[in-house]
Order: structure tokens, then sequence, then C-alpha cells
């Protein structure tokens, strides 16, 4: 029987371990490897750094080292096979062999897991491993994509696989529509790999100075892959995740290697339109930046990791060079605390609440505090791009700024299980009007599907025709950016809200409506649906019925969102688990108004739902300087 290899402990808190992979002309031959240890600062480029995916979490596939038996995962023992030379030593740095996954040893890979970002810098390539095969990288696989166009880009194919900087490659000469399907299939087959949603890789991929994917014997650099995706993306409906995947990595390589510095953001610089906060070097500006660490952070829920505390931990490295300063990797600690923490130091870090303000509460998976945000449940929102808030996705919202573009005011030091924040209460919900079916999330045209929203948009076209501000009241349901322009709303809305007046409609018949259902049809709803699903483009007044459904369509996108009105008089939504008596607030640091539920307890509430509301979001309410005083309350 084999003896089990036993690491020895780490000589000083600056050692790591590398593995020199030893030689064989046999590919079946066992892997052999001795592992040494150096010091981090001495280790630049003197080894390559292998980025994979871990598959299963214990390993069941011996490796010998120095002789003694180590198991690793399939995965892993597939990529030494692969990466092992026929004649010479393979320096690599691989974490489940150079760090002791031992329970007795968690403190030692607590302190490693904080260095992680440090050991992929300062290795000389990292190597992504995608599997012994089934994807194919080869120039001559290039070669027969282009097919037709070949000719055109002869100078160009060698310059994608070997070109350390290809974005000025000119693919978008390539107009062949097969050759842009077949690549479009190369890429999405490559970003479907499992290395593309684990949350370690990102970190990985974001520290290293090279980059080379290898998929059985084939090789690629990543640097082609950039242009290929942009120009698929912008070319053609083909590859739109694998883009998002893509460029969501590139995105954290921007963040990690972001060299500049910032004026003093608590003092905008007015450009005509709307305060931005500008940077001092590279003429970018402040907010762009924020918005998209805020993306980055909101995006670790999409990832994916073995064990819960590596979704937080898994990011540590970029966090840290974003200037977060997040707690330090202690395995030890229940996920519950870890995560209250975090949403500490984030908030710390970004002196900003949208994390929690422009999304809806976590459901529980954490406790009952409502201001811990959801770092383990997919995104969900049809259309949501990755990063972005359901507010925003919902509303079509750029990043809104109801508070003005003031930082959080946020007292770190208080109960475990409160927040405490600064803001001004607008008004309590006199009104709310909420759809209580569960609706799937399929298209926004299933008019069906939509019935039971369909009557509540009845309900509130009735409710607003007898208010003063009815038109208005409309207007701020559905999303600004939707409403773009003022003949969108004066066109287009009125004869849709006539249209919901059914049978009481005035500017177009009840007959017209009416025609699409059987005579003895008396269900209004019923009639609706049966209009918007048959009717053809025949014009009434300054609309057609394809207009009502493009209007009724977006509304539908909304159908969780309770329509609200609140004692002062405004109109707006928000989720529909708020409930009259909440009260609206705007936070000090937070980008959306957002609906609070009193505990009971002075001062203490809990959050429920960000909420729309036209005449809030571009800090119409906030109080200027002196005018007011913010008030201290406690998210519970």
């Amino acid at each position: 029987m084999a003896i089990p290899y036993e690491h020895d402990p780490l000589r000083s808190a600056d050692s790591i371990r590398l593995v020199d992979l030893i030689p064989s002309t046999q590919r079946n031959t066992p892997v052999r490897c001795k592992i040494r240890q150096i010091k981090l600062r001495k280790a630049r480029s003197t080894y390559e750094a292998l980025s994979y995916v871990w598959g299963d979490r214990e390993g069941s596939r011996p490796i010998l080292c120095s002789g003694r038996e180590l198991l690793v995962t399939p995965n892993c023992h597939d990529a030494l096979v692969q990466l092992r030379r026929q004649y010479r030593n393979r320096t690599l740095w691989v974490d489940a062999i150079c760090i002791d996954q031992t329970p007795a040893r968690e403190p030692e890979r607590n302190h490693q897991v904080k260095t992680m970002g440090q050991i992929y810098e300062n290795a000389s390539t990292v190597l992504i491993w995608l599997g012994p095969g089934g994807i194919r990288l080869t120039l001559r696989d290039h070669i027969r994509l282009l097919g037709p166009i070949f000719a055109k880009l002869l100078v160009y194919v060698p310059l994608i696989l070997c070109c350390r900087d290809s974005s000025w490659i000119p693919f978008h000469e390539i107009s062949d529509a097969a050759a842009r399907k077949e690549y479009g299939t190369l890429l999405q087959k490559i970003a479907d790999h499992p290395w593309f949603s684990r949350v370690w890789t990102v970190q990985e991929f974001a520290f290293a100075r090279k980059r080379l994917i290898v998929s059985g014997s084939s090789q690629i650099r990543w640097a082609p892959l950039d242009p290929i995706r942009w120009w698929l993306a912008h070319g053609t409906e083909f590859a739109h995740m694998a883009n998002n995947q893509i460029r969501f990595r590139s995105d954290a390589r921007t963040l990690v290697h972001f060299k500049g510095e910032f004026t003093d953001y608590s003092k905008p610089e007015w450009n005509g339109d709307r305060f931005w906060y500008l940077k001092a070097t590279k003429n970018r500006n402040w907010h762009d930046w924020e918005e998209k660490r805020l993306r980055f952070i909101r995006s670790i829920k999409d990832l994916d990791s073995k064990l819960p505390h590596d979704k937080i931990y898994g990011v540590y490295s970029i966090l840290q060079k974003m200037g977060i300063r997040v707690p330090d990797p202690d395995y030890s600690q229940p996920i519950e605390k870890v995560v209250k923490d975090f949403t500490r130091a984030l908030i710390a870090g970004t002196r900003s609440l949208d994390l929690i303000t422009l999304d809806l509460p976590q459901t529980g998976y954490l406790g009952t505090e409502s201001w811990v945000p959801e770092f383990f449940t997919r995104l969900s929102q049809e259309n949501q791009e990755p990063g972005e808030s359901i507010l925003q996705s919902i509303f079509h919202l750029q990043r809104p700024y109801a508070s003005n573009w003031t930082k959080a005011h946020v007292s770190l030091e208080t109960a475990a299980n409160k927040l405490l924040v600064r803001g001004k209460r607008v008004a309590n919900l006199k009104t709310t009007m909420a759809c209580d079916s569960e609706l799937d999330g399929g298209s926004s045209r299933d008019w069906g599907q939509y019935r039971d929203f369909i009557q509540l948009c009845r309900q509130w076209c009735h409710f607003c025709s007898a208010l003063p501000n009815n038109a208005d009241a409309l207007k701020h349901s559905i999303g600004k950016n939707f409403l773009a322009e003022n003949f969108v709303y004066d066109h287009f809305i009125p004869p849709w809200q006539d249209l919901m007046l059914y049978p009481s409609c005035r500017k177009i018949e009840p007959e017209t409506v009416a025609q699409y259902s059987e005579p003895t049809e008396t269900d209004p709803v019923t009639i609706l649906i049966n209009y918007l699903t048959l009717a053809g483009p025949q014009k009434y007044l300054d609309s057609t019925a394809s207009t009502a459904r493009d209007i009724q369509a977006e509304f539908n996108r909304t159908a969780k969102w309770a329509f609200v009105v609140t004692s002062n008089g405004l109109t707006g939504r928000a989720y529909r688990t708020c409930q009259d008596n909440d009260e609206l607030w705007l936070l000090a640091g937070s980008s959306a108004p957002v609906v609070l539920r009193p505990t009971g307890h002075e001062g203490d509430f809990r959050y429920i739902s960000p909420a729309y509301f036209h005449g809030l979001m571009e800090g119409e309410f906030w109080p200027k300087d002196g005018e007011e005083v913010l008030e201290m309350i406690s998210l519970v």
C-alpha cells in the first residue's frame, strides 16, 4: 500500500510550494513530481500557474510526490498528464497540490487564499485548462472556418493565433454568415465550459500577465478572444452569453490593473447635464469606475463554488486591489457571519448602499437580516444583463441618483444584526395595488399568462382616471427611458389607457375590441386578451393595435411590481411585497428610493424593495446642504 504524502509546513508567511513535474515520454506513465518551497517575492516568472475546475471536491486519482501518493481530482490529473513534458521538468503552481487541503492546516489555507492574486500575478503564464479534448483551436480550424474569405484575411490568420495584441485585426470585414456562425459556435463552446462560471477562475485570470488556453493538445492565447467576441456580439445574434462571460473577465482585469488617481469625489463637477466625479488621469469619471465596481460585485452571485465561503473568498484579492478592505479569509467562521462582515466591508469600501437598495432583499438563506444582499441566487429576470440590478433592468434605467450622489453614512460600530444608515422619509404608502399570482418567467407577450396582471392594469387605469394628476400617474408607472420622448407618452399611453377601460373606452369603439371574441363572451379581460392576440394593424386614432401590444408588453415586464400611491400624492412602482403604511425613504448612498417597513421598535426598519418614482430618481427630493438634517435609522 502506497504511503500517503504529507506536506511539510510552510517555512514562512511569504513561502509557497511549487510542483516540479517530472518528464515522461510515455503518456500512460504515472504522474510523478517533486514539491519544493520558495519565497513568493523571489518566485516571479519562475513557474506557470494552472487555472482549472476541480470538478469533484475530493481527490480520487493518485500521483506520486517524492515517491508518496497524493490524491487529486480527475480533471487535475488530466491536466498534469497533458502538461507534462517529454524531456525536461515543468514547474507549476497547482492549488490542489501546493496548498495543504487537510482540515488540520486550515490556517495555512486561509493565508494562502489571501495571497492568491499575487501567486497568479507572479506566474510567467496562467494555463487555462478546459479539459482533455472537445474544443479545437488549431490554425487548420481557423482556415476552414474562414472559408470563402480566407484569401482576404490570409495575412491576419497567423496573427489571430499568436499576436500579443490582436485588437486591431479587422474582424468586421468578415461578412460571411457561415463563418460568423461557426466562429460563434466555437466561442460559445469555449464559454460554456464550467471554467467560465467558477468563482476562483475570475481572479486567476484577472491577475495573470499572460494567459494560454489549453484544451487537449490544442492551445491558443487569450488575446484574440476579446476582438472575436466583440465582433460576434456586435455583428450577429450568436454567442451573446459567450460575449458576457469573456467581457466579465476582461472587466475584472481592468479593475485589478487600474492605475490612476481620482479627484476628491465629494466635490462633483458639472458637465451641463449632470454631476460627474472626474478621474484625474485618462479623462474618465469616477462614476463609471464606481459603476463598474458595483456591477462586478453584483455579478458574484452568478458564479459557482463548491463551498459557500468561496463565493466571498474567491474574489478576495480583486477586492483588495480595488481598495475594498474585506475581512481576511477564515473558513472556520459560519457563512452567515462571513457574509454580514463582507457586506459591511463592501459598504465601507464603496460608500454606497446600491448593492442592497437596487435589488430585492435576500430570501432567508442567510438569516432574517433584510440588509444582507443575495450572493447565492443567480439572476432570474429575463433579459437582465450580468451585474445589472433588477431595478435598472425592469425600468430601463441608467444608474439613478435619487440621493444626489451622496455617499453612504454607515456606522460600522453597531449591533451585529443591524445596519445604521441616514436618510430622509418621503411619505407613507397610501395605496398599493399588486398582482397576487406567481407569474412564470415567460414571454412578456404571452397574454394569457398575464391575465391577472392585465386585470390589475385595468384597475390601475380606472383608479388613475379619478386622480387630479391622471396623466402623470400613468406616465410615472412605466420606465422613464422607455418614454424617452414626449410624443411616446402623448400618442401611445392615452390610447392604451382607453383600451384598458373597456367597455367604457371612448377613443376606440368597444365593438372594435370585441370583434375578436365570441359574441357570447362577457369577461372584459378575456376580450382584451383576444384583442391583443388577434388584432392586426388596424388603426385607431393616433395608435394601432400593434402599439397597444407594445405598451402592454412593456408593462408586463413589471408584472411583479405593485402600483403605488403615497400619502403626499406621488405615484410609482415598488415590488409586490410592499404594503399600505410602508414608508418611502431616500437614503444617503442609495441611488434609488427604497420602501422600508417599521418593525415596531423606534428607528428600526426592514428593507422591503427598491422603488421607481418618476420625480425622485434624479435628486429632486434630496435636501440641499444645510436645509434638513438626515435622520439616523437602523436596518434590521
